[in-house]
């Protein structure tokens, strides 16, 4: 388990496969031509995200995953900011601008929007409750850096 001290993250190898399909359960979320991943530094199996690169130069941020059992709770949270921060300063190199995500659990909507400035809109509901089940997240890639930055930054202060 992961102490105090989070996690680096680097850009996904092809040693990491077996270890990212182990924790997503699928190895087409890596290896894919547009998709570009990145992976806790210590361990792969620990967490990982995924984003693609869209036909008309969006970058979508596909997937963030972390393994509760590898990953201490108190820095659950931070590897999660820190492989999204890898996947959108990668996004923003390869000049990708703009950006989206969906997320699937209003928790993690609350978190979002509690820590950024971002508005989460729904694209979903279950059609037998009628409640919300996804939520899309526009975003301009620069300011998601920067937002990223700084939360990261409030964090060790």
């Amino acid at each position: 388990m992961v102490g105090e001290e989070a996690p680096a993250v680097r850009p996904y190898g092809s040693d990491d496969l077996v270890s990212v399909a182990g924790l997503v359960g699928d190895e087409r979320a890596v290896e894919q031509e547009r998709h570009r991943a990145h992976v806790a530094a210590h361990d792969a199996r620990a967490g990982v995200a995924v984003w693609i690169e869209t036909s008309d130069r969006q970058g979508v941020l596909s997937l963030v995953a972390t393994d509760p059992r590898l990953v201490s709770a108190n820095n659950a949270r931070r590897l999660f900011y820190e492989l999204a921060l890898a996947c959108a300063r990668d996004a923003l190199g390869r000049g990708v601008e703009r950006g989206r995500f969906t997320l699937r659990d209003a928790r993690v909507v609350a978190m979002v929007e509690k820590d950024f400035n971002v508005v989460a809109r729904g694209v979903g509901r279950n059609p037998r409750t009628g409640v919300e089940v996804g939520w899309e997240v526009v975003v301009d890639v620069a300011t998601v850096v920067r937002q990223l930055e700084a939360w990261l930054r409030y964090q060790e202060a």
